[in-house]
């Protein structure tokens, strides 16, 4: 396990359902992985932002490792929410994911681990 993985995290995908009666978009969220070592740190605000009058403090880099060793499937808008920490109870959706560099022959490790962007979901999705 890589160091520093100081929280669990639950992940959730956004599915599409069928719309509604008068044609607008249903969304579901449903469980992808639950007990996900994860940190989730604090981004400052780039200068040119505070310049502007802008600031993002809902914005955060996450790193995480599968739990089981199988590859992450982690798409943008997936919904991640801690189990545990001083986030608990917020729910965050990804914005971009980079999947890690690791590299050992002649085991791969790319899929195992993933650098995400998140920010905090406002209001909350309801899970289903």
């Amino acid at each position: 396990m890589m160091t520093g993985l100081n929280i669990r995290v639950s992940l959730f995908h956004r599915d599409q359902d069928a719309d509604d009666d008068i044609g607008g978009s249903v969304q579901r969220i449903s469980p992808y992985k639950t007990n996900v070592p994860a940190r989730i740190g604090p981004t400052p605000t780039q200068w040119n932002l505070v310049a502007q009058g802008i600031t993002v403090q809902d914005v955060f880099p996450c790193t995480i490792e599968s739990p089981d060793y199988t590859i992450l499937e982690i798409t943008q808008d997936d919904v991640l929410i801690p189990e545990a920490g001083h986030l608990i109870g917020l729910q965050f959706f990804v914005m971009s994911v980079q999947e890690s560099s690791l590299l050992d022959n002649p085991i791969d490790y790319r899929g195992w681990h993933a650098n995400l962007s998140i920010k905090r979901l406002i209001p909350p999705a309801s899970i289903v």
